[in-house]
Formats: structure tokens, sequence, C-alpha cells
């Protein structure tokens, strides 16, 4: 199972409305991407290069704002 969390951009869209629209944020959860249609990914991915082979719109990662978390 993957630990991988984030937030990542359509720059490349595909079948808008039902699986990816250019400029729309998605959230990646336990590796998943959720789609338009509220469907989640079969596939669970690790990184930005693995959802980009995995799909055919294309994605990039949004680094999150503010000061980075502290190491415990």
């Amino acid at each position: 199972m993957s630990n991988w969390n984030t937030t990542v951009k359509c720059i490349e869209e595909f079948n808008p409305g039902k699986g990816a629209t250019l400029g729309q944020t998605y959230k990646v959860v336990n590796g998943r991407i959720t789609y338009d249609n509220g469907d989640s990914s079969m596939n669970e991915f690790e990184s930005l290069e693995e959802i980009n082979r995995g799909n055919k719109a294309k994605f990039k990662e949004i680094s999150k704002r503010g000061r980075p978390k502290k190491e415990v």
C-alpha cells in the first residue's frame, strides 16, 4: 500500500468531466488520485513520474505554502 499523499494540478487534460480537466487540482491519497467523476484510480502510485506514466492526462505537483513542518 502506498503512503504517497499530495496535491497535483492537471497540465494536460484527458476526458474532462470524467477524467482530468486542464488547470484543476486533484488530491492523491494513499497513492490514488480522484478524478472529475469522483472515482479513484485503480492503480496506486508512488511518485509524480508514476502518475504521469499511468495516465493519459499529465500532472505537476503543487507545493504547499508556508513553513515546512519540523522533523521530530
